[in-house]
C-alpha cells in the first residue's frame, strides 16, 4: 500500500500570501454561529489547505475567478496523496460548503457566481485506507489485566467506557467523577434495578453548536 502523504497545517506566514478576498470570505464563512466549534476547526484547517493550493496552483486567484476544472485538479492533487476516500471527500465538502455560502449570501456582488465542485466531478471511490478491527473479548480481558498490573487505573476506567459505551474519545473526557455515585437504571414498570447505570448528558456528535445530548451506558 503505497504511503499517505498528509497536508500539513497552514502556516501563518501562508495564510498571510492568500488573496485577499478569499481570507476575507474564510473569516466570514467561519464565524457562523450554528456550526460547532469542532466542525469549524475542521472547516478551518481544510479551506486553508485548499487556499494555500490554489496559492501555489493556481495564480492565487480569488475563489469567485476559479473554474470546476480546478476543483477537479485539487481533488486529484489530494488523491495523488493518497489520502482516504473520506478524507478526500470531507476537504472536497468544506471547500464546496464555502462555495453555497458564497453563492447565498453573495449572489448581488457576483451573479455568476457557481459552486466550482459541481455534480460532474465524480467523488472519489470509496476505499478504506485502513481496514478496523475491533477488539475481542480475550484481547480486551487481556489488555485490562495488563494495565491493572501496571496499576494504570485511570486508563482501565477510559477503556471500559469506551467499550462499554462505544462513545468518542471526545465524548468520554466529558465524563464526570461524579458518576462512581450513580445508582443502577431503575425500570420505571417493575422499580427493580437493572444491571447497567447511565451517565449525566453528554454532548455527542450532530448538527449544530449543542451536537447531539445523549445519556451513556456503562457497566
Amino acid at each position: 500500500m503505497s504511503k499517505v502523504i498528509k497536508l500539513s497545517e497552514v502556516t501563518d506566514q501562508e495564510w498571510n500570501e492568500v488573496q485577499d478576498f478569499n481570507k476575507t470570505i474564510t473569516q466570514e464563512f467561519l464565524e457562523q454561529q450554528h456550526l460547532s466549534p469542532q466542525t469549524l476547526t475542521q472547516y478551518e484547517s481544510g479551506i486553508k489547505q485548499f487556499f494555500r493550493w490554489v496559492k501555489d496552483n493556481c495564480g492565487n486567484k480569488s475563489i469567485i475567478e476559479l473554474k470546476p476544472r480546478d476543483a477537479l485538479r485539487y481533488q486529484n492533487f489530494l488523491m495523488s496523496r493518497n489520502l482516504s476516500s473520506s478524507a478526500v471527500k470531507f476537504k472536497r465538502s468544506t471547500v464546496s460548503s464555502l462555495c453555497g455560502y458564497i453563492e447565498l449570501y453573495y449572489a448581488e456582488e457576483h451573479p455568476l457566481f457557481r459552486n466550482i465542485y459541481n455534480k460532474k466531478i465524480p467523488n472519489p471511490p470509496k476505499a478504506l485506507r485502513n481496514e478496523k478491527q475491533p477488539l475481542s473479548k480475550e484481547e480486551l480481558d487481556l489488555l485490562i489485566d495488563t494495565l491493572k498490573e501496571k496499576e494504570e487505573w485511570q486508563m482501565v476506567a477510559y477503556i471500559l467506557f469506551s467499550y462499554w459505551s462505544g462513545c468518542r474519545r471526545s465524548e468520554a473526557v466529558q465524563l464526570k467523577r461524579e458518576v462512581v455515585t450513580y445508582e443502577k437504571v431503575k425500570d420505571n414498570k417493575t422499580g427493580e434495578y437493572k444491571d447497567y447505570y447511565m451517565t449525566h448528558p453528554i454532548r455527542c456528535k450532530g448538527k449544530g453548536r449543542e451536537g447531539n445530548i445523549r445519556k451513556l451506558v456503562l457497566g
